[in-house]
């Protein structure tokens, strides 16, 4: 007997309930129970987010929210109508969709098996770019990669991630929609169901064609490998199927051990593509998703994150549906390099809401920010400048004064809708950060123990971090 797995029923994915019990869940039952849920959870960070965008597409076509009041109706109503569900289920399996993960014809979510463009299967690992694979080095594990298994509910989520976290790589494999992958922003509410709800946006605000081409499961045409692809629907883009892939149906244990992948459809005008979990920083070139860098902080971009030019469309949404004194976002990335996958980002995040409403408050967090950014670059230069310090204890104390900025910086960001002025916020955060810089330096030098003519060069160069500082600090004056 052919094995079946219903995405709507059966269990896949992780859910924490409000009083902390853990679960796992089908659509149907995450969807009902979604306000009694506090939100989905997993170890990979690319596997949550992925879950929580299925779940928005899934509603979005679901429930297809006209204006921003349908979805301010649906807030105040606290619970999906299930009614509403079953009737969006009941059309797809009538236009012939198969919610079944090893259905032949249409598999949910996979390329149907074809001949001709699948060939040999591959590993499992091949789909999950937490794992060493090819180019791959972003965890060292033990082990071959042809006996590694995962449970069918692993590899449903992994069929989402693969989409969302792909990056253009060797033998003609196209990136998704963002080309590498950018941080993508879940808006957080009070429980799961007021967290979906915040991922969904009006009709009237999505400026391409919502559903034609349709979602990927309601789609009757193949996956046609490397086929370009110019103008992409809402719904279809959201779910961008840039590689073609089909499970290998479980072993007798209920395991799976390979998948047929392949290049899938290549989207070419990535730069029409608006994402509505991305911050754009706006540059002169034109916009650019925000990307991690393992050697940005987060909050060194907390300006792009909040600005009214380049956040989000979902942050503004909840600006927009929300009266709650603060915003709460987690950011997920992975930072990549070509093919590779270097570092998997999670990031929480919780900011006053005066922030996003005050553009004062954006340009001084700009100004602190790039503040300590030219005093960074500053400190690392004087350290290394005549080789006073190895490059890793330069970078150590780089390290270390940006960690303490961060602190304060989040301290600012609680305090600065305060009594003070914006000039006296920045003039204190000048001041702090010339201690913090000053201190960051002479550490390094004790933790090298310079002796003889080292110490007299470390002094001049202790001297020139001095001046910058006070260009500092007299800039901040003006």
């Amino acid at each position: 007997m052919r094995p079946s797995f219903n995405v709507l029923n059966d269990p896949w994915i992780p859910v924490v309930a409000l009083d902390g019990a853990k679960e796992l869940l089908g659509i149907r039952e995450t969807l009902r129970r979604s306000p009694e849920l506090k939100e989905i959870s997993l170890v990979s960070p690319l596997e949550e987010f992925s879950v929580y965008r299925f779940l928005s597409v899934f509603l979005m076509d679901a429930l297809r929210p006209k204006r921003s009041s349908t979805i301010n109706k649906l807030l105040r109503q606290g619970s999906f109508h299930m009614g509403q569900i079953e009737e969006y289920i009941s059309l797809c399996e009538g236009e012939g969709v198969s919610f079944d993960l090893f259905d032949e014809k249409r598999p949910f979510m996979q390329a149907a098996y074809v001949k001709a463009w699948d060939k040999e299967p591959k590993p499992i690992s091949a789909i999950d770019c937490t794992l060493p694979s090819g180019n791959n080095h972003l965890h060292f594990e033990h082990g071959q990669a042809q006996t590694r298994t995962v449970s069918v509910s692993k590899a449903v989520r992994l069929l989402l991630t693969i989409q969302q976290f792909c990056t253009a790589g060797a033998q003609g494999y196209p990136s998704g929609v963002n080309a590498s992958p950018p941080y993508f922003g879940v808006v957080k509410g009070e429980n799961l169901f007021e967290t979906l709800v915040y991922s969904l946006l009006p009709l009237q605000m999505i400026e391409i064609p919502f559903d034609e081409p349709p979602v990927i499961w309601r789609s009757a045409s193949a996956v046609v490998p490397k086929e370009t692809v110019g103008q992409t629907s809402w719904l279809r883009g959201m779910l961008f199927p840039a590689r073609r892939v089909c499970l290998v149906p479980p072993n007798e244990k209920g395991e799976i051990t390979e998948v047929y992948l392949s290049q899938g459809e290549n989207f070419v005008n990535k730069e029409t593509w608006t994402d509505p979990y991305v911050t754009y920083r706006m540059l002169d070139t034109g916009r650019v998703p925000l990307r991690p860098k393992g050697e940005k902080p987060v909050w060194r971009s907390m300006y792009e994150i909040t600005g009214h030019t380049g956040r989000s469309q979902l942050l503004q949404q909840y600006l927009d549906l929300s009266d709650q004194s603060y915003a709460h976002i987690t950011l997920y990335g992975v930072e990549t390099n070509q093919a590779s996958y270097l570092n998997i980002m999670r990031h929480d995040i919780r900011f006053r809401r005066e922030i996003t409403e005050q553009e004062e408050l954006v340009r001084l967090l700009k100004k602190v920010i790039t503040a300590s950014e030219r005093l960074a670059r500053k400190l690392h230069h004087c350290l290394r400048d005549e080789n006073t310090v190895p490059e890793a204890a330069a970078n150590d104390a780089v390290t270390s004064f940006y960690g303490k900025c961060e602190t304060k910086f989040w301290d600012l960001c609680e305090h600065c809708a305060g009594t003070s002025t914006i000039q006296e916020y920045y003039r204190d955060w000048c001041q702090s950060i010339g201690q913090l810089a000053q201190d960051a330096f002479t550490k390094a030098l004790q933790n090298v123990n310079l002796r003889g003519k080292d110490l007299g060069r470390a002094a001049g160069q202790q001297k020139w971090l001095s001046v910058e500082i006070k260009k500092i600090k007299e800039d901040a004056q003006v």
